[in-house]
């Protein structure tokens, strides 16, 4: 069966893949049509964030045996930069990598946010560790891009793509709970 737990890779790595095929085929175009060529960039709305952040929460650094390989063939399928730049290679590790790093850098300040025995859920952390990612990729992005980035000001990109990072964890968060709570309600659970 697919879905059993030691099969997470496959259901990550489809869950991932799916949604920045859906990125690329569903928002990116409606995005480039209201706002231009500053959606190649960044969105206002960029769901694949929420399953980093979500599965590197609940994975720890083991997500990025799913999120890595995932990041790289959706670039290779879609990206048009030149696979011999090294960047082609660096965003999609390190934004597959950012919620990893952020959870970590809480983990090494005495915020041990893993879910764990004993340990209450607190959704606060969650979303402070995808801020922090957000923060990561967002300057990465900025940084490693440099010239390609030149018609649109490198702030602008940064404060869209923190944006639509978080606004992507958001709304994805708002409707896994929601959604949780109908399930629980209607199963009596």
């Amino acid at each position: 069966m697919l879905f059993r737990p030691n099969n997470w890779f496959v259901f990550v790595t489809l869950l991932h893949s799916g949604l920045l095929i859906f990125q690329i085929h569903a928002v990116q175009p409606i995005e480039l049509a209201i706002f231009g060529g500053v959606a190649n960039f960044a969105s206002i709305l960029f769901i694949p964030h929420a399953v980093r952040v979500i599965v590197a929460w609940l994975l720890g650094p083991k997500a990025l045996l799913a999120l890595v390989p995932s990041e790289l063939i959706v670039t290779f399928c879609y990206s048009t930069q030149n696979i011999y730049d090294p960047t082609c290679y660096l965003i999609p590790i390190l934004s597959a990598s950012s919620a990893v790093i952020a959870f970590e850098v809480l983990k090494a300040v005495k915020i041990n946010v893993f879910p764990g025995a004993g340990r209450t859920k607190e959704w606060r952390w969650v979303v402070l560790a995808g801020f922090l990612a957000a923060l990561f990729i967002s300057t990465t992005i900025i940084y490693l891009n440099g010239d390609a980035t030149a018609p649109i000001s490198g702030s602008g990109i940064f404060t869209r793509s923190l944006f639509g990072n978080m606004t992507g964890l958001l709304v994805s968060l708002l409707v896994l709970l929601v959604s949780l709570k109908y399930i629980k309600n209607t199963l009596q659970l």
